[in-house]
C-alpha cells in the first residue's frame, strides 16, 4: 500500500470506466459532502469533493449518499435511495463504479467484532456487485484520538484494513493519507 495526499493511492487493478458514467459514493462521515454541518471544509480530507476536482469535466458524475455515525450495515442501505434516484430520470447516466467507505463508526459506536464487520462489507459488496456496479473500496482512516480509543479498537482496525486489502478490489488507503505516524489523524 502506499499513502500520500498528492498520489494515488490504491492496491488492487484499477477499473478502465466509459465516459458519461455516474460514480456512487456511500459511507459515514468521512464520506459526507464538503459543506455537512458535521465536518469543516476539508476536516477529514473530503475526498468525494477532491474526486470530482480530478476527474474531467462532463466526463463523470459523482454522487454521495453518507449518513454521519452510520456502520456497515446501514451504509449498506444506502445504495437503495441511491438507484432509487436514477431509475427512470431522464439522461442519468448509470452508477458504474460504487466507491465504499465506512467502518470507524462499528467500532467507535457499537464494539462490533471483526467477523461481524467482515460479514457486513461482504454484504455490501455483493449488494453492490448485484447492482451492477463496480465496488471501489476505501479502509478504515487512524482514528485513536477518540475519547473512548483502546488498543483492541486500533487492533480490530488494522485487521479490518489488511484484511480488505487482501479482497482484490482497488482500494484506497485512507489510513495512509490520515496516520500521523502514531495511529492519530493528522
Amino acid at each position: 500500500r502506499v499513502g500520500s495526499v498528492v498520489q494515488t493511492p490504491t492496491l488492487g487493478t484499477p477499473y478502465s470506466i466509459a465516459r458519461n458514467r455516474s460514480i456512487l459514493v456511500i459511507g459515514d462521515s468521512f464520506s459526507d459532502t464538503f459543506d455537512s454541518p458535521i465536518l469543516s471544509a476539508g476536516q477529514h480530507g473530503d475526498y468525494p469533493y477532491q474526486a470530482r476536482r480530478r476527474f474531467p469535466l462532463g466526463a463523470f458524475a459523482i454522487n454521495t449518499r453518507a449518513w454521519p455515525g452510520a456502520r456497515i450495515s446501514e451504509i449498506t442501505t444506502q445504495l437503495t435511495g441511491a438507484l432509487a434516484e436514477t431509475q427512470g430520470a431522464s439522461g442519468a447516466a448509470p452508477y458504474t463504479i460504487c466507491v465504499s467507505q465506512g467502518g470507524i463508526n462499528d467500532q467507535i459506536l457499537y464494539d462490533a467484532t471483526l467477523a461481524q464487520m467482515q460479514a457486513d462489507k461482504l454484504e455490501q459488496i455483493a449488494a453492490i456487485e448485484a447492482a451492477g456496479m463496480l465496488p471501489v473500496l476505501v479502509n478504515i482512516a487512524a482514528f485513536d484520538a477518540y475519547a473512548s480509543w483502546s488498543s483492541g479498537r486500533q487492533t480490530i482496525v488494522e485487521q479490518f484494513n489488511d484484511w480488505l486489502a487482501t479482497l482484490g478490489y482497488p482500494l484506497y488507503d485512507i489510513y495512509a493519507d490520515s496516520d500521523d505516524g502514531t495511529g492519530t489523524m493528522k
